[in-house]
Formats: C-alpha cells, structure tokens, sequence
C-alpha cells in the first residue's frame, strides 16, 4: 500500500533550537535563525555553479534544499535540521520535486491536508502520471509551529520516492 504520508515537520527554531541542541560556542539564536536563512553553516554539498545541480553531496540545511535535489536517509521521526544530499545520479531515497509557499496568516490547523493537497497537484506533472495510477509514493516537509510563528517559515517541500533506492530522477517516469 501506497500512502502520501508526512515527513514530520522539518524546520529547527529558535525555542527548539534552545531546547534541543546545546549551543556552546554557537552563537546566539537569533544567529541561528540567520545562519540558517542564508544557507547556515550545515551546506557542504557541491552544486554545479551554471545549473545548480548537487555535483557533489554532503549535508544540506533544510532551509537550502531545492526541486530536483535528491536526499538520502531523511529523518521520519521528529523535526529535520539537516539532509543528507547526493548527486541524483547516485543511488538515493527521495527526490525533491516541488516547493510551494502557503499563505501568511496563523498557523493553519489543516496543514497536512493543505500540504497533502498541493504534493498531489504537482505530483502528476513531475511524474508524469496521476498518483492513484503510480507505483511511487510522496511525502513532504512543513513548517513547525514555531518555527511558523517566530522564524515566518511557510514552505512545503514534496519529496517523491520509490520503495526501492532510485538512480537518476524520477521527472517523467510514468511509473
């Protein structure tokens, strides 16, 4: 069985930051939510400068990630910092393939739906047929409360899979 099931939430926050993670030495949360914004110190995956491409992988911020970047690994069990990234060439367990923004206003209640419904309208597209008709499955990352409230954090990020390790991307696979 197939289900379109959500990472749990992916974005570190100050409060969770604080509580979570000790911070000797790192500055202070304010500089966490900066460093993060702006690629934080946690990228050391190599992109192609013209394409964007990861070329090389290596450990990525969550706040970084792109459509088309492909992960391995990621965390399914409480709030994701930071991903694993490969070269899609390389075997891996997830693709990025949308990002949206929701809308400002309070943390909206219905989030996993919302977020439910815009990976499944862009799913079809990405891979070309519908998802009740693929053997793939999807699941994204959403923002924390906080990291709502206190870093404006509205992204959505959609990740397909397969349930075996894919080489190569799955845009236009039809399966």
């Amino acid at each position: 069985m197939k289900t379109s099931r959500p990472l749990p939430l992916l974005i570190a926050t100050t409060a969770i930051a604080v509580a979570t993670v000790p911070l000797a030495g790192c500055g202070s949360a304010f500089d966490l939510l900066e460093a993060a914004a702006s690629g934080g110190p946690a990228d050391t995956e190599t992109r192609d400068a013209e394409t964007g491409e990861i070329v090389e992988g290596g450990t990525t911020d969550v706040f970084t990630i792109r459509v088309g970047d492909c992960l391995n690994d990621p965390t399914t069990d409480g709030e994701v910092y930071e991903v694993t990234t490969v070269p899609c060439g390389e075997p891996h367990d997830y693709e990025v393939y949308h990002h949206a923004e929701l809308a400002d206003g309070e943390y909206p209640a219905d989030l996993d739906e919302q977020a439910d419904a815009l990976c499944m309208a862009a799913f079809a597209d990405f891979v070309g047929v519908p998802f009740e008709e693929s053997m793939l499955g999807f699941t994204y990352y959403t923002p924390t409360v906080q990291s709502w409230v206190q870093g404006g954090d509205r992204a959505v990020d959609c990740l397909v899979y397969d349930q075996a390790l894919t080489t190569g991307t799955l845009a236009g696979t039809a399966r």
